[in-house]
């Protein structure tokens, strides 16, 4: 009896290390989701200060218009492009941000100045060419998920 009490305490044991070593960890918080906040802040902070967008990912929260965990989270994840222009003046083709490195499928996150949040294969992203003052536009080739430049 004291063998059975004894093995079962052990098998306890050892299923709840297991449970908690294999335990499946929570999946990150989607990028394309945070990148449309992302626009949508930069967007609200453009209207609150005279159409200036902000000059980096952690003048957001201080502004109160993103939460300080998701400003730290893209600032290691994403490149911001600080558009000079005044947000109205901007083309909504412009490419304002996207993931600093191709995730595992191959593809990267791209947040455009409409706040649209377009993945694109590595390749396509090759493909995307710099414009003045540092911002990106769509080649006239076009890109998935993108329509081309009307006149290009």
């Amino acid at each position: 009896m004291r063998k059975w009490v004894l093995a079962l305490i052990i098998l306890a044991l050892v299923g709840a290390m297991a449970l908690v070593l294999f335990r499946r960890r929570p999946d990150p918080p989607s990028l394309p989701r945070e990148l449309s906040h992302f626009g949508l802040a930069c967007l609200l902070y453009a209207q609150d200060h005279g159409g200036s967008m902000p000059a980096d990912i952690n003048t957001l929260p201080a502004a109160g218009m993103l939460n300080r965990d998701v400003a730290s989270d893209l600032s290691a994840r994403i490149e911001y492009l600080r558009p000079k222009e005044k947000a109205s003046s901007i083309p909504s083709d412009v490419i304002i941000a996207y993931e600093a490195k191709a995730n595992g499928s191959g593809y990267r996150s791209v947040l455009f100045m409409n706040g649209n949040v377009v993945a694109l294969r590595e390749s396509q992203f090759a493909g995307f060419q710099p414009a003045r003052d540092g911002l990106v536009i769509v080649t006239p080739s076009g890109a998935l998920g993108t329509e081309k430049i009307p006149g290009n």
